[in-house]
């Protein structure tokens, strides 16, 4: 069996070997997101998970996304948040390998950050693995 935090770390090695991480300007990381950043950063947590022959497990993966300024305004990057979610859609709708298996829980959506302002894509995604251990 494996906990919330082994699938973290099995999740962030996914993604660090994927194409996402090479495309946003800040880090990657599954203990949380640096402060005071100004960049994309990729934040990997998994908020439950259960016990079986079958582990299923929820998991967020949220890539940070700054806002632009227009005319002294400060709005969402609508155009980098759609660039960034195509592509996060083939990454992790129904990907299977011989671990594990990922598919979306929930669409993923652009969530703004209250205390900040900025937007946030959210990747609601279940990762289930087969327990042989």
């Amino acid at each position: 069996m494996k906990t919330n935090k082994e699938i973290e770390i099995l999740l962030y090695n996914y993604i660090k070997s994927s194409e996402l991480v090479n495309r946003v300007s800040g880090t990657l990381s599954h203990v949380g997101r640096p402060t005071n950043s100004k960049l994309e950063d990729i934040v990997v947590s998994c908020k439950s998970g259960t016990s079986g022959q079958f582990q299923s497990f929820i998991c967020d993966v949220n890539i940070y996304v700054p806002n632009i300024n227009a005319d002294g305004e400060s709005l969402q990057d609508s155009s980098r948040i759609v660039e960034l979610m195509k592509i996060c859609v083939p990454l992790f709708n129904k990907f299977v390998s011989n671990e594990f298996r990922i598919e979306y829980d929930e669409t993923p959506n652009a969530i703004q950050i209250k205390e900040t302002g900025e937007y946030c894509i959210n990747n609601r995604i279940v990762l289930t693995r087969l327990n042989l251990e």
